[in-house]
């Protein structure tokens, strides 16, 4: 993918062009759902569009518009089909897009149908819908990209498992340059090297501190800076529904500070030990004329809620959070939606009476993501980010937030005897939270006691006066997992880690637990493999070269492996790998030249290559990786031009210098100069130019030519006539 290629400058024009054609709610939250096939579908198109390509470079005049009709129809229905699955498989969008220099071939007017490769640069924005009944949750990520005044939202789609939603959380309101394919409104991006950060994530940080036990470390982050986060909620009324929950009654459990009133407010400041309050508004409801019945046009519903607060003198700007309260709707399958982070204001759509989806949508506004249990997304009952319960915060959502003062957090960085007090008491200054690393994934685990104080008498009994054993890499906007609640005498032991922790007691708010670190235990992974290029195209005959990188994903406790290469290719193709094979230690990565070579009698089609990589450990596994090597019959001739002389140039006979300009979309492979049909030499790079001996020449008139061959043996030629004297 070629990196002059800057999206902001050469592909704005034609992003917003086509943004422009997208219906609202579908660039927004339109389904994705993919047509039978429709991946197949895309390839068969995709083969049938270089076919009539091809017909088109060859047809005579009279018979082309008839066959670029046919290509321009190729074009659309080939979009359709691709655009289809872009949720749901954006791999295969990224191994069917066309390579740039084979869409340089596609006429000018007909390639704002094509996918196109791009350097998109913009803030990135994430997007949760809670379905809390059925325990589902979608999640969205977005690019907003701006220019001229102009701002439009791209959506991110991962076509490889290194960008994963949990790296693409931690870019959450950063500014990044992302390299990918660009579909209408979907930016598809491949391996993470893709992805340049541009300026540091807003990740959040927790501190803690003091000692307990034989050896420990404490972080030494500051605290968060206290803030009054000002909230203004609009209600809707729809045509056939009317918003029941009261605005009175939402506003006092949103904002209300009366200690007897559970609300949000006090929630936040008793967790956050007082460095979050809420204060704010309810409004309307508004009539809007949408009906429940409808599609789930949540944009839509808060366009019009915010007009109808604006016309009743609500000034939003002076909002940092803003929270639609609609009536609930069956086509939209959750109970709220919000954006993860964002700028100011950052927004949530909440369709029930529960203050605790109010807290837990607003939530993720604040950059919180799920308490989730592995196998439940909001399994985790100990913190409002899990089934939108209320109770306080567990206890690494509570670091990462940076609500934990020096002295609470201690790192056990060795075996010992650690003492921490409940969380729940959120007056302590003592030892509260016990974080141990986790190496082999670079997150650590978080011990922590809870009771019944404040708003923890909510926890159900499983919680209270356990131990709870927390999982996640510490930074805000990352899911936690809960793995245990540990009662006196519970053992929770990570073996490939070497980390054991055993419950000494649990009394009066207070609790000894004992960590000991052994040797940690090698855990064999299959190795990750990548291309790059995804996908490239040439002439029959022609051999192209692709980077795979291999990376040993086995712990750190193994020995090194030697991983072997092997390749599946189409009889059409063939190619080597140099080396076969690499020897790496746990966690390196090393990148392997891959040549691939089409044969002389290939078919113009999309072939699909795969590169594996296999462990020689026993039970080191094999992995795979895919890309797309396209042949094309290459029909049209380099464009060449006599630049020196210049035509008519009357010269002296002796040394002079014949020089051209050339260029094609596959590249120059040489030029060629004569004189009056004489070869007089060859160049093969720019600035391409020859010296001719023109000192026993005849005088008069003579024709010097040009001729440029590409790598398919297309051959373009110009010539001028000067006069030799």
């Amino acid at each position: 993918m070629p990196a002059s290629r800057n999206f902001p400058r050469a592909a704005i024009a034609a992003l917003f062009l086509l943004a422009a054609t997208i219906s609202p709610s579908h660039a927004h939250d339109g389904p994705h759902e993919p047509e039978p096939a429709a991946g197949e579908t895309a390839t068969v198109l995709t083969n049938q569009m270089l076919a009539t390509l091809r017909r088109l470079q060859r047809a005579e005049a009279k018979d082309k518009p008839q066959v670029q009709q046919q290509l321009l129809e190729q074009i659309a229905q080939r979009q359709a089909a691709l655009y289809s699955i872009v949720k749901s498989n954006p791999e295969k969008v990224l191994l069917a897009a066309l390579p740039g220099s084979l869409r340089a071939k596609v006429p000018a007017a007909l390639a704002a149908g094509l996918e196109q490769e791009v350097d998109a640069t913009g803030k990135v924005l994430g997007r949760v819908s809670d379905d809390f009944a059925n325990g589902r949750t979608r999640e969205d990520f977005f690019l907003e990209v701006s220019a001229s005044g102009t701002t439009t939202r791209l959506n991110i789609d991962a076509a490889d498992a290194s960008l994963s939603a949990e790296e693409l959380r931690q870019l959450v309101d950063s500014y990044v340059k992302i390299r990918g394919v660009l579909l209408k409104d979907h930016l598809v991006v491949g391996h993470r090297r893709n992805v340049e950060t541009l300026a540091a994530p807003n990740k959040g940080g927790g501190s803690g501190g003091g000692t307990s036990g034989s050896t420990s470390t404490t972080s030494s982050t500051p605290l968060a800076a206290p803030v009054n986060e000002t909230t203004l909620v609009i209600a809707a009324n729809f045509t056939d529904k009317a918003f029941s929950c009261g605005t009175g009654q939402v506003a006092t459990n949103l904002f209300s500070a009366d200690a007897s009133v559970a609300s949000l407010n006090r929630l936040y400041r008793e967790t956050s030990r007082d460095l979050v309050s809420f204060s704010g508004q309810v409004v309307g409801p508004f009539n809007i004329g949408y009906s429940s019945g409808g599609a789930c046009d949540y944009t839509g519903w808060g366009s019009a809620l915010k007009a109808a607060a604006q016309a009743a003198g609500i000034n939003l700007s002076s909002y940092r959070r803003i929270s639609y309260a609609i009536p609930p709707v069956s086509s939209c399958g959750w109970a709220g939606l919000a954006y993860l982070g964002g700028s100011f204001p950052t927004q949530s759509w909440v369709a029930t009476c529960s203050t605790g989806v109010f807290v837990h949508e607003i939530g993720h506004n604040l950059r919180f993501h799920h308490a989730a249990t592995p196998g439940a997304e909001y399994g985790d009952g100990s913190d409002p980010m899990g089934g939108a319960r209320m109770v306080q915060f567990n206890a690494s959502n509570r670091i990462a937030a940076g609500w934990q003062p020096t002295g609470t957090v201690v790192d056990a960085s060795s075996s010992g005897s650690y003492s921490i007090v409940s969380t729940s008491n959120t007056a302590s200054t003592a030892a509260q939270i016990l974080r141990i690393a986790k190496p082999d994934t670079g997150e650590h685990y978080y011990l922590s006691l809870r009771t019944g104080d404040g708003f923890d008498f909510n926890l159900s009994s499983g919680y209270k006066n356990q131990i709870s054993v927390h999982r996640s890499n510490g930074a805000l906007g990352s899911k936690t997992y809960f793995l245990a609640a540990l009662g006196p005498g519970g053992t929770f032991s990570d073996a490939a880690n070497g980390v054991s922790v055993t419950v000494q007691s649990i009394s009066g708010g207070a609790a000894t637990v004992s960590v000991a670190s052994g040797t940690p235990a090698c855990t064999p992974s299959a190795p990750a493999v990548s291309l790059s290029p995804p996908s490239q195209s040439g002439a029959p005959g022609q051999t192209r070269q692709y980077t795979a990188t291999v990376t040993n994903r086995n712990s750190a406790a193994c020995p090194g492996s030697t991983f072997s290469m092997t390749q599946a290719l189409p009889g059409a193709l063939s190619g080597s790998f140099a080396p076969s094979a690499v020897a790496l230690a746990p966690g390196a990565s090393a990148n392997l030249t891959w040549s691939v070579t089409s044969a002389t009698t290939a078919a113009d089609a999309a072939y699909a290559i795969t590169a594996s990589a296999t462990d020689s450990a026993a039970g080191g596994g094999s992995a795979s990786a895919t890309g797309t090597y396209v042949v094309f019959s290459d029909a049209v001739a380099p464009v060449v031009s006599v630049t020196s002389p210049s035509a008519g140039a009357v010269l002296k006979r002796g040394r002079v210098s014949l020089a051209a300009s050339a260029t094609d979309s596959d590249g120059v492979a040489r030029v060629e100069f004569y004189a009056n049909g004489q070869l007089v030499g060859t160049d093969a790079g720019a600035p391409y130019s020859v010296n001719w001996n023109a000192r026993k020449v005849s005088p008069g008139q003579w024709t010097i030519t040009a001729r440029a061959f590409d790598a398919a043996g297309n051959v373009g030629e110009s010539s001028v006539t000067i006069e030799l004297k």
